[in-house]
């Protein structure tokens, strides 16, 4: 999945389950769950492509803000 700065991805089998992604590196992501605002070292999660199965699971789709 190719993902930018803003978009929104959620869990299938949760629909409640979103994450908001604020920033994409070569190596991964950062994300926090959206509404927490502002974004501070408590509500930011750091992945790394390399541990992290986020982007690889099926269960995981784009929300669509149209």
């Amino acid at each position: 999945m190719k993902l930018k700065v803003g978009d929104k991805v959620m869990w299938d089998n949760n629909p409640d389950v979103i994450r908001e992604i604020i920033e994409v590196r070569p190596t991964g992501y950062t994300w926090r769950y959206p509404g927490d605002e502002p974004a501070t070292l408590e509500n930011t999660w750091i992945s790394e492509n390399s541990n992290d199965p986020f982007f690889d699971w099926p269960l995981w789709s784009k929300v669509d803000e149209t």
